[in-house]
């Protein structure tokens, strides 16, 4: 933009107006599109070859079936792990922030990467640990002669609350919980432990008062994201008869005749339900939360505030939860991907290689590990881009248009993968100018990008914030306009952040199932949803191949991601 330009721009405060309107207005298409698409023709009452016609078959048909009553109910059953999740992180992180217990950081290190692993491989971890046939820590149990028969069973409803209590639940919490205990001042510990408080007390007394805020941020995101769960119910609920939202949508989307509008139907009650929350943590989140911090929090100057048993004691309890919870599973996802048959321990030659070489050198692995690629840099690298305009432009907006766009920018965080997919998979069939995209990546691209884009836009805005303000008057006051402010200043220096976005949304694709299971093209799949499709088939030889790799791939990129982020100071 030249500089008579953007004078000429800066003089014309309507047209500037008009312009911030109508970014709001492409904001709030891209986020609601899926959401208006799922409300409408959930009162659709033609079959897929007929124009539309209104109705309310579908929810009658809704609440008249009794298994889509009995997932959701499951839904809200299941929900329980975020309470319980709660109280496992708020101590997690009280340990490593408050207690500078020996290894804290090690152990937050921990938390991040059990957050990048992709659950699925870490599930058949679970399975060969936890089945009631054949895991080995039911063998062990049953050898010690204390059981009468096997004490642990994956496929129940407990099974499936601990498995995503160990693998997302609980870390993506410390995640969250760890910058609000840091801005806690230190002073406040040792004033309680000169008065003779012990660390429990201090806890009870002081912390848990001062963190309620975070922990209300805290509850309601960890309380959407647990409604997303897809591919863990889907492989451990089958067995024991427990489906979820997700799962019932996605069998009624796949019988031979879909099921589309009563899909829909469901699909409505839990978006509503997750808007409301989602909105209710965007509001508390923008007044209270703060960004994640990935360097060091304050120490206190001298010794250490907590005697040393206390701090040891909390060590210790670190790493029985990080044995336990995290080394455990990802240590028997590998050792089953080397089983002749998974899940025989004693078979006389219960170790191959035979299949990482049946894996690896398949046709379709090697589509797969091409399909994954292709679409990892398709969404990262036009993602990281986007978002930080979308960054850029809401840090200059003011009044009811920056609200609004912030409230639909986080919007997609309420939408999880299976009804995203399933309100693409609407409008490709309902809207005709759609219809050739259909088969082809470009959905996929969207969906991961919409459900990328509150994470994306949170973490540019808060490394937009550190740039020095001066450097960007100075180059105002030249004439040069936004867009060139934006690409020779604030971009070149927010360099480590915008690596952070493009190798977070890289990870993210690599994991991802829930969101790509309904709309990926016939013939292409990623190796999450190859993998995903062996589980479900009982492969779990092949399934733990392909779930190492994709594991390693995602701990190696997130790995790169953790340590530049640290470079990022407006996070520490």
């Amino acid at each position: 933009m030249s500089a008579g330009l953007a004078t000429a721009f800066r003089r014309m405060p309507s047209l500037r107006r008009t312009l911030e309107t109508l970014f709001v207005a492409g904001i709030g298409l891209v986020a609601l599109a899926p959401i208006i698409a799922i409300g409408v023709m959930s009162f659709d009452t033609s079959t897929l070859s007929e124009p539309f016609r209104a109705g309310t078959a579908a929810w009658s048909a809704l609440f008249a079936d009794t298994a889509n009553l009995r997932a959701l109910g499951y839904t809200v059953v299941l929900a329980i792990r975020v309470p319980i999740g709660l109280f496992m992180a708020l101590i997690a992180v009280w340990i490593i922030v408050r207690l500078d217990a020996p290894g804290a950081r090690l152990f937050e290190y921990l938390f991040w990467f059990a957050y990048f692993l992709p659950g699925l491989p870490v599930l058949t971890g679970w399975i060969l640990l936890l089945d009631p046939d054949y895991g080995l820590l039911n063998r062990l149990a049953l050898a010690t002669g204390l059981f009468s028969g096997a004490p642990f069973n994956i496929y129940s409803a407990g099974g499936i609350v601990w498995t995503h209590l160990a693998g997302q639940t609980v870390p993506v919490m410390v995640i969250l919980l760890a910058p609000a205990m840091r801005m806690i001042d230190r002073a406040m510990d040792e004033a309680a432990v000169l008065a003779g408080a012990g660390a429990w007390h201090i806890l009870r007394r002081v912390i848990v008062p001062l963190m309620v805020p975070a922990l209300a941020v805290a509850g309601i995101a960890a309380g959407v994201k647990s409604f997303e769960s897809f591919e863990t119910e889907q492989i451990l609920g089958a067995p024991a008869d427990i489906f979820v939202y997700s799962n019932r949508i996605y069998y009624l989307l796949n019988q031979i005749t879909p099921r589309l509008p009563e899909a829909m139907a469901m699909s409505t009650v839990l978006v509503l339900f997750l808007l409301a929350a989602s909105l209710g943590y965007q509001r508390y989140a923008r007044r209270r939360a703060v960004p994640p911090s990935l360097g060091d929090g304050p120490r206190s100057g001298g010794r250490p505030v907590y005697r040393a048993g206390v701090r040891w004691a909390g060590t210790a309890a670190l790493a029985v939860y990080a044995l336990v919870a995290i080394v455990l599973p990802f240590a028997m996802l590998i050792a089953g991907s080397f089983m002749r048959l998974y899940g025989f321990f004693d078979l006389p030659a219960p170790w191959t290689a035979a299949h990482w070489h049946k894996a690896l050198f398949s046709v379709d692995f090697r589509t797969a590990a091409t399909s994954t690629l292709l679409l990892a840099l398709l969404c990262a690298l036009p993602g990281t881009l986007i978002f930080a305009g979308i960054a850029w432009v809401l840090a200059g907006l003011r009044g009811w248009r920056q609200s609004l766009a912030e409230t639909l920018v986080w919007l997609p965080w309420a939408l999880p993968g299976i009804i995203l997919g399933a309100g693409l998979v609407e409008i490709m069939l309902s809207v005709p100018v759609f219809g050739p995209l259909h088969g082809t990546f470009y959905p996929l691209i969207y969906a991961l990008l919409l459900r990328e884009m509150p994470l994306g836009v949170s973490m540019l805005r808060a490394s937009f914030a550190q740039t020095g303000r001066e450097m960007v008057d100075a180059a105002r006051l030249t004439g040069a306009g936004s867009l060139r402010i934006l690409a020779r200043i604030v971009l070149p220096l927010n360099m480590p952040a915008l690596m952070v976005v493009f190798l977070l949304i890289f990870t993210l694709v690599l994991r991802d199932i829930s969101t790509i299971v309904l709309i990926a093209p016939p013939g292409v799949q990623t190796l999450s949803l190859l993998a995903f499709k062996h589980s479900l088939n009982g492969d779990f030889e092949a399934a733990s191949v392909i779930g190492t790799v994709v594991a390693l791939a995602s701990l190696a990129v997130s790995a790169l991601a953790f340590q530049m982020a640290r470079r990022v100071g407006g996070w520490r």
